[in-house]
């Protein structure tokens, strides 16, 4: 009795073995919405439920990989809830962009009594001047939620190759160059135009792009300064939130903008 239990607990450990082997080997490697075969890049139900997730943390949606692939309603839920629906060819499937906001459309103040179109008017007293800036050259370089954070992007430990997609964007890195910003680790780039600055707040558009599709609509985005280091994502409708460090002194967009 004694052998037969010794010989039934050996073949076990080793179809264990086999499968723990077997999964190991068989991780799944994406490249946005492809999935990596062989060095060549196939269309993916996974890697685009693993865009699709990442898309939507980008719109601060907490959810993970795993929970837009087991539930079909959560993908419906993502791109009803607040944002846009748009159908992006290169992922095969709707999924959310950035929106035009309703207050962006608001009408007008009506000129105040004795205020005729085409004649300047002195600023009200009390009222901080906006100033034109041109650029965000400023803001260069790349951004983190925390110094912890900074040190594990800057270390390189983010870069190997042990985490997949999913967990390198669920850090919400940004970089910032002089005409926009990019989304580390999702396929989102940004250009910002109209860019004003207002005492310790700046305020600009951003037309941003989903791998190669582009956005005819712009977000905007409310930037305080904190500090020469420390800055604060200020409006809850853009898709980066929150307060920010910086981890870098430079950085390049990864597409060009012309603005």
């Amino acid at each position: 009795m004694r052998r037969l239990l010794s010989a039934a607990a050996a073949i076990a450990l080793s179809v264990l073995t086999i499968l723990l082997s077997t999964t190991a080997s068989a991780r799944i490697v994406c490249r946005d919405d492809f999935q990596v075969v062989g060095g060549n890049e196939i269309a993916s139900p996974y890697c685009q439920d693993n865009l699709q997730a990442g898309v939507a943390r980008g719109h601060g949606r907490r959810v993970s990989h795993a929970e837009v692939q087991n539930n079909a309603g959560l993908k419906d839920k993502l791109a009803d809830n607040e944002d846009c629906r748009r159908y992006i060819p290169s992922v095969g499937k709707t999924v959310e962009v950035p929106c035009e906001r309703d207050q962006d459309h608001a009408a007008p103040p009506p000129n105040p009594p004795g205020n005729r179109e085409g004649i300047e008017q002195p600023e009200p007293e009390g009222e901080d001047k906006v100033e034109t800036v041109d650029s965000l050259k400023e803001f260069t370089g790349i951004w983190a939620h925390s110094e912890a954070d900074c040190e594990k992007k800057m270390s390189g430990a983010l870069d190997k190759g042990d985490m997949d997609r999913v967990q390198t964007s669920s850090y919400e890195l940004v970089g910032i160059c002089e005409n926009g910003l990019d989304m580390l680790y999702q396929p989102v780039n940004c250009g910002a135009s109209q860019i004003t600055k207002q005492e310790d707040m700046i305020k600009f558009r951003a037309a941003c792009r989903i791998k190669d599709y582009v956005s005819d609509k712009q977000d905007r985005v409310l930037l305080k300064v904190e500090g020469k280091n420390d800055i604060l994502f200020a409006d809850p409708d853009f898709m980066v939130f929150g307060r920010y460090v910086r981890c870098s002194q430079t950085y390049t967009c990864e597409k060009a903008w012309n603005q």
